[in-house]
């Protein structure tokens, strides 16, 4: 058999020259068996000119890595655009290099789009490319094409197109679902069977944006929980006709690289009440008082507060039982949930007695 040796080494030093700018160094040294060995050294200065444009101005030093200059310089400029969009430009003397590229960066929500295109040109041979990529809520997708000829008017002489489609199965305590490529950890929400909605998640879930939602290929999938650290995540029930209750809204996952989480979200204790409760034809306002239950099993004792139109809100309670209201002052109150209720249950005035002296 045939023993390679290889060695290599390298070095970096980062300096603040002031408020706005930054100086960068570094040399790196390989060398693989008979190969002619490798020198390469840089020093630049990048600057902040303003929060949306940076420039760089460098030089460096190779050897043995095939280009005919051994001593160069590069300026580059970069600028931001708009959200996760930027320009940018540079020049390398050393590698006759002409570069110029855009680009928009890939949100991590459902339905969002990122895109970048470049062009160069170094040593007589020019390339162009570009790509789109696109995150579904079971996959990822990505179409490149790019051409490359001597100079830029040839640049079409040799063409390539390729598209990749990325997805997952996760299966974490029972529960399965269809997602995005996951790298590390990952969790599975799925609405209680209770519910007749989806579940929705991510880091914000104003207009309509999200980063996983269950369905018919099962769960809810995030696939970017990190091994052995704690991830809080924000969902909600997707449902156009049905308010459900979600206690908080949020929970915290924790698992291993590697590993899985589920979480159920709902509970059959899913019905929320609103109300107005009078007395002598009056709203009894800022009243409060407890919430018991003879019928449901295992329910919890719950606070009962009103407004000062007598309006009241009651959350997590179960289709099919019945609850008790007592208020501070000793009177007290029934409350019904029909079989039949899903989410949010409007009920008509409940006048009570004055109280007696």
């Amino acid at each position: 058999f045939l023993l390679e040796s290889r060695f290599s080494i390298s070095a970096n030093y980062g300096q603040s020259l002031s408020r706005k700018s930054f100086l960068s160094a570094g040399v790196n040294y390989f060398e693989r068996g008979n190969s002619p060995k490798r020198v390469n050294a840089f020093a630049e200065v990048i600057r902040q000119f303003t929060p949306l444009l940076r420039g760089v101005v460098g030089a460096e030093y190779g050897k043995g890595d095939g280009f005919e200059s051994s001593f160069g310089v590069k300026v580059g400029l970069t600028m931001l655009l708009g959200r996760n969009s930027r320009a940018s430009g540079a020049f390398e003397s050393r590698r006759d290099l002409y570069r110029a590229a855009y680009s928009k960066g890939l949100e991590d929500r459902v339905g969002a789009f990122g895109y970048d295109a470049s062009i160069q040109s170094s040593n007589g041979r020019s390339l162009a490319d570009a790509s789109l990529r696109y995150r579904g809520n079971r996959f990822d997708a990505r179409f490149l094409v790019s051409g490359s000829g001597d100079g830029i008017g040839n640049i079409g002489d040799t063409r390539r197109a390729q598209m990749q489609v990325s997805t997952s199965l996760a299966y974490a305590d029972g529960v399965f679902g269809v997602g995005r490529p996951i790298n590390d950890g990952f969790a599975i929400l799925s609405p209680h069977p209770s519910i007749k909605g989806e579940v929705i998640v991510g880091n914000r879930l104003n207009g309509g944006e999200y980063q996983a939602k269950s369905g018919l290929l099962g769960g809810a999938v995030v696939p970017n929980v990190i091994g052995y650290q704690t991830r809080e995540l924000l969902y909600d029930i997707d449902s156009d006709e049905t308010i459900y209750n979600t206690g908080n809204g949020t929970d915290r996952v924790r698992v291993p690289s590697r590993g899985g989480a589920k979480i159920t979200v709902g509970d059959f204790r899913s019905v929320s009440v609103l109300g107005t409760v009078t007395a002598g034809g009056e709203p009894i306002a800022f009243a409060s008082g407890t919430i018991t239950s003879e019928t449901d099993e295992g329910f919890p004792t719950g606070q009962f507060f009103t407004n000062y139109r007598g309006r009241y809100a009651m959350i997590g309670l179960a289709p099919g039982e019945e609850y008790t209201i007592t208020l501070s002052d000793g009177r007290k109150f029934r409350v019904d949930i029909p079989e039949d209720t899903e989410g949010l249950l409007r009920m008509s005035d409940i006048s009570i007695e004055e109280v007696r002296e």
